[in-house]
């Protein structure tokens, strides 16, 4: 239809349609206002001409040097037309959404060259990162995480439920985004770092089995009371520490709504003792039992309460159990020891 208008001064002439253009800026949409209506006639319904006539008017009156009695009630007129026929447009910002969500996000993510496959990709594992509750609590061996979930969402209700009614609440959502790893620098205490080296950096990972390659499930030090030091684990009450806890990572998480930061989902170890053991001088960490359904004791909580990796060491011993392997002794051990020697970070960080 486009290709049909002959030339005229001042008018582009669109002989390719306008679906060709690969980008349409201020100066191609004036262009196309000015031949638009007439190609409309005969071919929308009335009501679309009408409101789209009256834009126009507005438009081009607006655009008057001055002003005076009339012509401010011809734009008074034209304004009153266009919302009175404006119903019958259809908003088509809803597919710009879709253009964002599903084209831009993804370009702005290649490197400007030859991005489709890179757009693809990007998008594929966008896909992999998404996973159904259900799946997770089996992949990552955790049968209380959707139960812990609801807790958690309880307790950011201004109102929460009572106990006794959350066995009959449902979540709003049956899909999270799964992250199997993320990486923080470690604050620094001034002489732990050595001098080859700017900052210290502490990688904490879930991850579930994949194909014959067994699961890895980092330990960590969790802040529960936010006002605890960031060095030592020595916080008391009833001789029992609260300022943090060593506890075993599950499930790193975000949400879909993203209203919430990133979340993690961590099981419970004993709490601590007030002091160390006494010659070797480590803490002893102790499994807690298994609750009825089977799970160990846990919670979900924000990602940003991990203060740092820590390595728990079984207590073997003289003998240690021929079923313990590489890949299960975090499951089948009871006892382990907290060894603060990992590193000079962790030497002054865990005493």
């Amino acid at each position: 239809m486009l290709g049909y208008l002959y030339q005229v001064c001042d008018i582009r002439s669109f002989h390719k349609g306008w679906s060709a253009l690969g980008q349409v800026g201020r100066k191609e949409r004036k262009h196309m206002a000015r031949v638009l209506l007439a190609c409309l006639v005969g071919k929308v319904p009335r009501g679309v001409i009408l409101a789209y006539h009256a834009l126009l008017d507005f438009i081009y009156l607006a655009q008057y040097p001055t002003h005076d009695e009339d012509t401010l009630m011809y734009m008074q007129q034209a304004l009153y037309d266009f919302h009175l026929y404006k119903e019958v447009i259809i908003n088509m910002e809803m597919f710009e959404r879709f253009h964002i969500d599903f084209c831009k996000e993804r370009w702005y993510a290649s490197n400007g060259r030859n991005e489709r496959p890179q757009m693809i990709s990007w998008l594929t594992r966008r896909e992999k990162l998404h996973h159904n509750i259900l799946d997770v609590m089996q992949d990552h061996a955790c049968k209380g995480f959707k139960k812990d979930l609801i807790i958690y969402f309880n307790t950011q209700l201004p109102q929460p439920h009572s106990h006794g009614q959350l066995r009959y609440m449902n979540l709003p959502f049956s899909h999270i985004d799964i992250y199997h790893g993320f990486k923080f620098c470690l604050d620094s205490l001034g002489n732990d770092v050595d001098f080859n080296q700017m900052e210290e950096a502490d990688i904490v990972k879930a991850q579930p089995p994949i194909s014959h390659k067994a699961g890895h499930f980092d330990t960590v030090v969790v802040m529960v009371d936010p006002d605890c030091e960031y060095t030592g684990l020595k916080m008391y009450e009833n001789f029992n520490t609260i300022g943090t806890r060593i506890r075993r990572l599950k499930v790193i998480f975000q949400l879909p709504q993203q209203v919430y930061d990133p979340l993690a989902y961590i099981e419970w170890y004993a709490l601590l003792k007030p002091v160390a053991e006494d010659y070797y001088e480590l803490y002893t960490v102790k499994k807690l039992s298994l609750s009825l359904d089977g799970s160990l004791p846990s919670r979900v909580i924000l990602l940003s309460s991990i203060r740092q990796t820590c390595q728990l060491v079984p207590n073997f011993g003289r003998t240690v159990p021929i079923d313990w392997t590489l890949d299960n002794v975090l499951d089948k051990c009871d006892f382990f020891l907290l060894n603060c020697f990992t590193s000079k970070y962790a030497y002054q960080t865990l005493w």
